[in-house]
């Protein structure tokens, strides 16, 4: 969980909305680092429908392959 907020906090964090991996196109995929842990992480989020603007974090994984390339492509970390 800590792991998945200092992504979420990143300042150099991608954010794609809606996710152009989901199915549904009800989710972000945010591409972030996390000091703690020494990657980039992949977080997916879902909009709550409670509260407009606000996001529930529905899962997350270390980045691979494209998705880290994204991250640094963005970000100019090559």
């Amino acid at each position: 969980m800590a792991e998945a907020m200092e992504a979420i906090a990143d300042p150099d964090a991608v954010l794609f909305s809606p996710d152009p991996k989901s199915r549904s196109g009800s989710s972000a995929r945010l591409l972030g680092y996390s000091g703690s842990r020494g990657q980039v992480l992949v977080i997916i989020l879902v909009a709550r429908e409670d509260k407009p603007d606000a996001w529930w974090g529905a899962n997350g994984w270390v980045a691979t392959g494209t998705d880290r390339i994204r991250y640094r492509r963005e970000n100019d970390h090559e």
